[in-house]
């Protein structure tokens, strides 16, 4: 499966799953009206996390995590991290909920999940 329709995938699957326990609590609005700089600091402060977790318990999912979260060689954001910021914004602007229990830190959390399932 090509990297688009999967990064368009998680992005809806995210935003339509339940939340999950978060360790941290930035709501999709705050990270709204955050710039770029501080969105990437807030996934990347998530995907260390878990890439922690995952390099004690599941090497092929700490590989997995890392490879999505690999800088391109072209300038351009991970596909983690765009897929991070999509999610977010698509939440952000309320086309599935209003509810903001939803956190940034779900949603990575979600798409860790979804990339890495290993």
């Amino acid at each position: 499966m090509s990297k688009k329709p999967m990064q368009t995938l998680a992005i809806l699957a995210c935003a339509l799953l339940p939340a999950a326990a978060a360790s941290a609590d930035t709501s999709y609005t705050d990270f709204a009206e955050m710039d770029i700089d501080s969105r990437i600091l807030v996934i990347r402060e998530e995907m260390h996390i878990r890439l922690r977790e995952a390099e004690q318990d599941a090497p092929l999912k700490a590989a997995c995590i890392v490879e999505l979260f690999s800088p391109q060689g072209d300038g351009q954001l991970s596909l983690g991290y765009r897929t991070a910021i999509d999610v977010v914004e698509f939440g952000a602007a309320q086309y599935v909920t209003d509810d903001d229990d939803q956190t940034v830190e779900e949603a990575v959390t979600q798409m860790i999940e979804l990339f890495c399932p290993i």
